[in-house]
């Protein structure tokens, strides 16, 4: 059985200030909520890539001071 990333909570990421890379790809994830990622201040490489993203909300990626890559390919936007 596949399980489906639909949702990411706030403050999901809480406590993972050292993190530096995060593979999101190939889920469901339709909204990204404000200071979803403001804990990952190390951050390096993310990937947001297939996903049917329909609504972005300011402030969703503040933080992300060292982040150098961001995979976006193949988004499903409306």
């Amino acid at each position: 059985m596949i399980y489906l990333i639909e949702f990411i909570h706030r403050k999901a990421f809480s406590g993972l200030s050292e993190l530096q890379h995060l593979d999101l790809s190939d889920n469901v994830i339709s909204r990204l909520s404000a200071e979803t990622f403001s804990e990952l201040i190390t951050l390096r490489t993310l990937d947001f890539s297939k996903n049917p993203l329909l609504h972005v909300e300011p402030g969703a990626f503040d933080g992300l001071w060292g982040l150098d890559t961001l995979y976006l390919g193949e988004l499903n936007c409306v």
